[in-house]
């Protein structure tokens, strides 16, 4: 396929890149190269020219960005829109920049300012929902949905309005204390094991629910003991760990939820895990979208730009 025929999107997160090369009229991902997070130190532009390479761009062909590479500590800051934010018309509102002769716009995210403190910024979550929307073909009234990833997002949307929205650190904390705690040996601080929806994975889950959020801070050392005293495997206590987390962020977003069922927006792993752990704690779902929201999200702003 010609590369005039392709349009050039990308979701980059903290943690990683996700470029994707687009069918301008079918919508198609038609190919995609990944790379370093946003979080990087450095070597930002390398890293996206070299994805825009792997997938066939030319030098002078646009992308549009979402994520965390527009926070304000980021490669190419970008503006927050405060809440209640619509998303209608989202991607208007991406700034424009050039590298290298490259034009790059960058989606803005959205930002919480209360009085009080307790603020609270997103970057690419909002790409998401606006993906699920688009495929969903409607625009849904006061709806519930929880996006888990490094910084899971649980997100109030009103007739496509983002109203507020709380972040738990769930995935950035199960890194930290995968790779730097005394929890794990150190042969087992390896990230990127996959993790089974049952067995250690649910005991952590119900230890969590039995402790309550506010007992994570001791059934977390629970993660050590157990093993020390064999109880549990290596890989065992990667999964108990992950049920503990995972499972103290449901029981707290569970007091939100009321008689409302929340629509889950993941990646196949973390959807699995959270659909298992919401299961075991009661929590209903109300949608789990299968596919890629962030390509369908992103591919939306691109049509809406006119790309």
């Amino acid at each position: 396929m010609s590369s005039q025929s392709l349009a050039f999107a990308g979701d980059w997160g903290t943690s990683h890149l996700r470029l994707y090369a687009f069918d301008q009229r079918a919508g198609e991902v038609v190919s995609q190269a990944a790379g370093k997070g946003a979080g990087a130190a450095s070597g930002h532009a390398a890293v996206l020219e070299g994805a825009l390479d792997a997938v066939g761009a030319e030098p002078d062909a646009p992308v549009l960005l979402s994520g965390a590479i527009g926070a304000y500590d980021s490669w190419l800051p970008t503006d927050y829109v405060p809440c209640p934010a619509s998303l209608s018309g989202h991607a208007q509102k991406a700034q424009h920049f050039v590298q290298g002769g490259r034009s790059i716009f960058v989606l803005p995210g959205l930002c919480i300012r209360p009085e009080n403190g307790g603020a609270g910024v997103m970057r690419g979550e909002e790409t998401q929902i606006l993906g699920w929307l688009a495929r969903l073909g409607s625009v849904p009234d006061e709806t519930l949905i929880c996006l888990p990833g490094t910084h899971s997002k649980w997100v109030w949307l009103d007739a496509g309005c983002v109203t507020r929205f709380r972040t738990a650190l769930t995935g950035e904390m199960f890194a930290h204390l995968v790779q730097h705690s005394s929890l794990l040996d150190p042969p087992d601080r390896v990230l990127g094991a996959s993790v089974p929806t049952s067995g250690a994975f649910l005991d952590g889950v119900h230890r969590a629910a039995d402790e309550g959020t506010e007992g994570l801070i001791f059934s977390l050392f629970s993660t050590r003991a157990d093993r020390l005293l064999d109880i549990r495997s290596p890989k065992a206590s990667y999964a108990y760990l992950s049920g503990l987390l995972i499972g103290a962020e449901l029981v707290r977003a569970r007091r939100w939820c009321g008689e409302q069922s929340p629509t889950l927006i993941a990646a196949p792993a973390l959807r699995d895990l959270y659909s298992a752990a919401g299961t075991a704690l009661g929590l209903r779902w109300a949608d789990v979208p299968e596919g890629d929201m962030a390509a369908a999200g992103l591919y939306a702003c691109l049509k809406e730009r006119g790309f």
